[in-house]
């Protein structure tokens, strides 16, 4: 079984490293956004088949989490191209927030500086905001707006119990129950693939997915 899921997850990779080779190098911007987000998903897939390779399942859920939320960012994007102002706004409200807080009264040049762009930052944030979407979406919205809120009620609940280390998953991954009050650790124990296989599945296909619509809008 384990062997299967490396050989077959390592097939889907190959196809992806040639679609890489043909991604233009030249393109307007909105479609390279597309292929950076098959670039990151690929790159995540990447690593999620070295920890098999090497049998480090256990932090796997984590990776599969970050690719999970990309391929949704990915397909919101792919259904209403606009919302590119609000991802966009998001990254620039960070690094406002950011500036917002490091200036320094002992450095009047660097205030200046900092001063410049967060006032840039505030005109880049309203010129987008007129061709965002009025309401920015958390992924339970993006889930549901996908016809995917079953897998987000599901699958992604459960990953994210994994990243945010929740003690039912902490318990999972190192010990194993003796009787009702027992259990005993296991933490050198080699994790089973089949408990991971659902989440490996779901990186194959959605990558399968990812490689036919990037496939498609280069024209293969």
């Amino acid at each position: 079984m384990q062997h299967s899921k490396i050989e077959s997850l390592s097939n889907i990779l190959k196809e992806a490293d040639k679609l890489v080779d043909k991604i233009p190098k030249v393109s307007n911007h909105e479609d390279f956004l597309y292929y950076l987000y098959f670039l990151s998903l690929y790159d995540i897939s990447e690593n999620i088949y070295f920890l098999i390779k090497h049998n480090k399942l256990r932090n796997t859920p984590i990776l599969v989490r970050t690719f999970l939320e990309t391929y949704i960012d990915l397909k919101t994007l792919l259904k209403e191209p606009s919302y590119i102002n609000n991802y966009i706004i998001k990254d620039l409200n960070f690094e406002l927030n950011k500036l917002n807080t490091i200036s320094s009264p002992s450095n009047p040049i660097e205030n200046q500086e900092i001063k410049s762009r967060v006032l840039m930052l505030k005109n880049e944030i309203n010129e987008r905001k007129l061709t965002a979407l009025p309401l920015a979406l958390d992924y339970k919205e993006k889930f549901n707006n996908l016809d995917l809120l079953l897998l987000y009620q599901t699958t992604y609940n459960e990953l994210c119990s994994f990243s945010h280390n929740s003690i039912s998953q902490i318990e999972k991954r190192f010990l194993t129950p003796i009787n009702n009050s027992s259990v005993i650790l296991n933490h050198l124990a080699k994790p089973k693939i089949k408990d991971y296989e659902e989440y490996l599945d779901l990186v194959e296909t959605r990558l399968k997915e990812v490689i036919n619509i990037i496939s498609q809008k280069i024209n293969l």
